[in-house]
C-alpha cells in the first residue's frame, strides 16, 4: 500500500499560517514572492530573524534563517510540520495532502497452470511400458 503527495498551495496555506503562529510569528506588511510572510523566531537558533514565505519556484512555503551560525539556512514546509508541527499536526498534514494508491479492485496472484497440470502422473503398468517400447522399436526400424 503507497502513499502519493498532493502538492497543492491551497490545502497548505492553513498549515503555514499555523506554523507560523507557532513559532511565534507575527505577519509582514511586506510580501515575501508575492505572498504573505512572516517574521518567526528560527527553531534551530532561537533567534527572531527568521523569514517564512512563498518558496521561489512557487509550489509550497519555506522558512528561512539568515543568521550565519545557524545550521538551518532553510526548510520547507513539509520538513517544518514533520519536525516542529508535533504528531497531531502531522497526522492531519498527512491525511490532507497524502492520497492512498490502493485500490479495491485488485485481485490477488494466481497460478498459471491448471490444477489437473499439477497432479502427481500415475505410473504406467509394466505392460504399458513395454507397449510403448515396442512402438518406439517399430518406428525406429521402419526409418
Amino acid at each position: 500500500m503507497g502513499y502519493k503527495f498532493i502538492r497543492d498551495i491551497h490545502i497548505e496555506e492553513p498549515y503555514y499560517h499555523t506554523i507560523a503562529r507557532k513559532l511565534n510569528g507575527y505577519k509582514l506588511k511586506e510580501t515575501f514572492n508575492g505572498k504573505a510572510s512572516y517574521e518567526v523566531s528560527c527553531p534551530c537558533c532561537k533567534k527572531r530573524k527568521a523569514r517564512m514565505g512563498y518558496s521561489k519556484n512557487k509550489n509550497t512555503f519555506i522558512l528561512v534563517c539568515p543568521v550565519d551560525t545557524c545550521s538551518m539556512s532553510s526548510m520547507n514546509l513539509h520538513d517544518l510540520i514533520k519536525r516542529f508541527g508535533g504528531q497531531s499536526m502531522f497526522n492531519e498534514w498527512r491525511k490532507d495532502s497524502w492520497t492512498t494508491t490502493y485500490e479495491e479492485n485488485w485481485f490477488p496472484i494466481q497460478n498459471k497452470v491448471a490444477y489437473k497440470d499439477r497432479a502427481p502422473r500415475k505410473k504406467k503398468s509394466f505392460k504399458d511400458k513395454q507397449e510403448l517400447k515396442s512402438a518406439v522399436l517399430q518406428i525406429k526400424m521402419n526409418d
